[in-house]
């Protein structure tokens, strides 16, 4: 991987795994909690799932983590997917115009800013104005989602690694979400593109160095052997 794909986790999928992944995000778009699709393994639709989740941070609504396959009983193969939702339908509409509205204002506050620093910019203001929240009590949609950072303004690393990817994904930046663990604990940050070379950035520590110091750190993107001498850890056959 030379450069980092607009949708990562699409692009690592087989041709067949990305029809299936295509046809359920439209459905989820549309408010269908429910798809069917001719059978596979159900490892591949698992594959599925986890690669809509970590390319779609606007799907914040949808409970990925307790997604249900339909499976055969007699070929054992996945013919469907029914997923929860953590908003009723009322509600989903006020979170994406909420969230449509958070992303025009980063815009704004981008205005001026050279491409080559957006970046670190986008960081730094995401730190002025999220709370890290060190105990997420298992709310999925308030700290493991982009509502939460959006709405009340505190979240754990992944709510704030999926909002810093939506900034991103619509200020046509290359970004990726990584899941991993930092010594030994699960954590989330980004992976971008800078200066034509694959680099990482771990917002959450821009927010928390701000709740503890009132300011940003320096040196905030961070070569992937970089990471690795601090204790972080990844999947390194998907994301180098």
């Amino acid at each position: 991987m030379d450069r980092l794909p607009p949708l990562l986790y699409w692009s690592s999928l087989n041709s067949r795994q990305k029809e299936i992944y295509k046809k359920t995000a439209e459905h989820l778009f549309r408010l269908k909690r429910s798809v069917s699709f001719p059978p596979l393994p159900a490892e591949d639709a698992d594959e599925v799932v986890r690669a809509l989740h970590k390319d779609h941070p606007e799907l914040f609504y949808v409970d990925f983590w307790s997604c249900f396959k339909t499976v055969s009983p007699l070929s054992g193969n996945c013919q469907g997917l029914i997923f929860s939702f953590l908003l009723p339908d009322s509600f989903i509409t006020a979170g994406v115009h909420k969230a449509e509205e958070s992303i025009q204002e980063m815009r704004q506050r981008m205005r001026g800013v050279p491409r080559a620093g957006l970046y670190r910019a986008i960081a730094k203001e995401m730190a002025k104005d999220i709370t890290y929240k060190a105990e997420d009590s298992g709310n999925a949609l308030l700290y493991h989602s982009i509502y939460g950072a959006m709405t009340s303004g505190s979240s754990v690393c992944e709510g704030i690694s999926k909002l810093y990817l939506l900034y991103c994904q619509h200020m046509g930046l290359p970004c990726a979400l990584v899941v991993g663990t930092l010594n030994g604990e699960d954590h989330a940050w980004n992976m971008i593109e800078s200066g034509g070379r694959l680099m990482y950035i771990d917002v959450t520590n821009q927010v928390t160095a701000m709740d503890c110091f009132g300011m940003t750190g320096i040196g905030m993107t961070m070569s992937a052997e970089r990471l690795r001498l601090l204790g972080y850890a990844w999947d390194l056959p998907r994301v180098r």
